[in-house]
This record gives structure tokens, sequence and C-alpha cells, in this order.
């Protein structure tokens, strides 16, 4: 009697579990993470995947909802997700914009290498760009789909490498964590204890991938072995700490770090912990007089450069409009524009770094749309102009 009364139970558990599974594959099925119909599987579980929740609406319809980490904040509205199917079929994805609008175009991968734009007719926009239909076509193997390429924490992990035995008086490290517990790194080129030093900034917003590109071109244009790098790595000392945001990165945020507060505002206040051991990596490393420059790496609607206003004092006055003009003189596909300010009361890294140093210190801005192969010239050819106008003020010390 107890043997069939516990084969009894066991059927009715594997019917509600059945039942249960079913529900999920059915419409208005609503989850945070991943989405399942009957051939397709919608998630987020890899780095810089983002969306808010989903929803299946039929078989081959789901909807996702997108938010920010919080608000108010930027309107740099991140996605990323994978779509996946064991066939050929077709499926129509919804992003539903809970804040602000549609901003970035999708871009697609079957290996997170390659990346292309979707095409236009596979795009439906509303009005009010606050929701958009992707309609598409599944070959059998994983679909990436994001507001912009994934450059994610591992990126950096790969390039960053290369650096460790290439070069004499370069060195790698890790100076603190972020407050998820992942690395923030250092590379630095030492000349002497004497010469001005040079610091780069990047990724303190994830979305910024554009930036990301130029600040790798123009650190890899600076450890070329040619006369002119070489020789600007005899006189000046680099700093460099090119992800500054790695939690972000890998949450996939609109804006902040995983405290919820955006790095870039926080050079003065230094109340998070990746900006105040970026700080201090530095202070250890520099005195008052010994930064000559410093260029933070971002990505906007256009190519410029926020700078201070000629009228404001500066040990180096012409430096910004000669450097400038040298680049938007050369060969450089872009050509960017320049944005005068200033905002002492604002804590970016512009501000903290000019007022800290009376120095030419500017954020450097790609367009969010650039093409790639544009961005690597360009920026390369930024560092070349880069390391010549400081040569010449260092020879004329």
């Amino acid at each position: 009697m107890l043997n069939s009364i516990n084969t009894v139970i066991l059927t009715l558990i594997t019917l509600l579990i059945t039942g249960c599974n079913a529900l999920d594959n059915t419409a208005n099925t609503k989850s945070k993470n991943n989405c399942y119909t009957q051939n397709i599987v919608i998630s987020k579980n890899f780095e810089a995947g983002r969306f808010s929740s989903c929803r299946v609406i039929s078989d081959n319809h789901i909807e996702l909802s997108l938010a920010p980490e919080n608000i108010p904040i930027n309107a740099s509205p991140w996605y990323a997700f994978k779509v996946e199917s064991s066939e050929k079929t077709t499926i129509d994805v919804t992003l539903n914009y809970l804040h602000h609008k549609h901003r970035y175009s999708p871009k697609t991968s079957q290996d997170l290498q390659s990346w292309a734009l979707l095409n236009e007719e596979q795009i439906s926009v509303d009005q009010d760009k606050k929701r958009i239909k992707l309609s598409l076509a599944l070959n059998g193997k994983p679909l990436w789909i994001a507001s912009h390429p994934i450059i994610d924490n591992s990126f950096y992990d790969y390039w960053l490498a290369k650096f460790n035995y290439s070069l004499e008086n370069v060195n790698l490290q890790e100076i603190g964590q972020s407050g998820q517990n992942r690395a923030l790194v250092e590379l630095s080129s030492f000349a002497n204890d004497s010469a001005p030093t040079i610091v780069l900034l990047g990724r303190q917003h994830p979305p910024e991938v554009t930036g990301a590109i130029a600040l790798h071109s123009f650190v890899d244009r600076i450890f070329e072995n040619d006369e002119l790098a070489q020789v600007f790595r005899q006189h000046f000392n680099v700093l460099i700490y090119p992800n500054i945001n790695p939690d972000g990165v890998a949450l996939g945020n609109w804006r902040s770090n995983s405290n919820g507060k955006d790095l870039n505002r926080d050079w003065g206040p230094f109340k998070e912990k990746e900006t105040q051991q970026i700080i201090k990596a530095i202070e250890d490393k520099t005195s008052k007089n010994s930064v000559w420059g410093m260029l933070d790496f971002h990505s906007t609607w256009t190519d410029l450069f926020y700078t201070q206003t000629e009228a404001q004092p500066n040990r180096f006055p012409q430096f910004t409009t000669d450097w400038m003009n040298a680049l938007n003189r050369s060969h450089s596909p872009i050509k960017f524009q320049r944005k005068q300010s200033y905002k002492p009361d604002s804590p970016t890294s512009k501000n903290y770094f000019y007022e800290r140093y009376q120095i030419p210190a500017i954020t450097f801005e790609l367009g969010e749309n650039s093409a790639f192969e544009d961005i690597k010239i360009s920026a390369a050819i930024a560092a070349e102009t880069y390391m010549q106008q400081l040569l010449i003020r260092k020879q004329a010390k």
C-alpha cells in the first residue's frame, strides 16, 4: 500500500514539474535571465550580457525589457544577448526601453570576433523610439546581438599580456581590485625619476567601446620600436590604466561601477574603490610638477576633444592647439573637433588633472558610430603627433 502511495505521489510531482516546464514555453512567461520557447533560447549569461527581463510572446517572438542600473543616468542604453537554436528558424525580438530611447544600432556576431551591423530591413523602430523589433534568421549556431561589438575584460587580459616581457623598462602589474574584486591593472613605461609623466585612462564608462579601441591603438603606437617611440619612452614616463571599471564592463552597465556610481564624477571626492586605487598609484609614482599630460578615452556622438579653454592658464598653453592642428592636417581619416569648457566644480578626470597640475588634460572622445579601422589609424596617428609635440616641449625645457 505504501509503495502505491509513493508511486502516486511521484507521478503527481512529475506531472507538476512537466506542467511547470510547459508553462515556461507559453506566451507571457517572464524571466530576469533566460527566455525559452520550444526551439529557441535567449540568454545573457556572459560578460557584458544585459537586459532587465524577458517575456515570451509566442514561439517566434520574445520581448526584452531594457533598463539601466540606476536613474537618473546618462542615456547610453547598452544591451547584449545571445540567441540559440538547434535548427534553422526565424525569430522576432522586441527591445522595450523602459527608460530613455533607442540609440545604438544592433551589431551581430557568431563568434564574438567578427561583427556586422544588422541590416536595416531587419529593424523596425517605433515612432517614439521606445520599442524596436529585430527580425533575426538563425542558422543553428549561436548569434550574439549587442549595442556595440563586445569588448569584455578578457580583451584586456589578452592584449596586455604581450607587454609582460616584450620591452625593457615596461611593467604590467595589478595595483588593486574593483568593488567585485576584479583586477585593476597598470601598464607603465619608466624612463627615470626626473622624467615627466603622461597619464592615460580608459573604460570608465562600459558602453564606450570606440574609446576602448582608440586607447588600444594609441598605446600600441607608443610601444612600437621605431625611433620616435623609443626616444619618447627614453624621455617620458607613461602610466596607463586601460580598464578602470571592470565590474561595469562585466555587468553590462550603462554608466556606473558595481556600486552604481559614475567613476568619471569621482575625481576629487575619490569615494569609490576604483578611483581611490588609481589615484594612489599615480601619486606614488609622480610628484606635483612631474605630470605633463592626461588623456581620458571615451565615446560620444561624434569625434572630438573636450579641453580647457584658451583663457585658462596652462603650463603648456599652445600644446592642445598645436597637437590638434598636426593631427587634423595629417592623413588621419578622422578629423577631430574641439569643445572648450571650464567647469571646476565637476569632478571629472579632465578637471581634476587640470586643477591639480595646470596641464593639458583632455577627454579624447570617439564617435560611437566611427568605423573601427578608421579609429585604429587615427588613434595611432594621434599618438605619433602627441609624442612629437611633447618631445618639442621637452627639448625646449
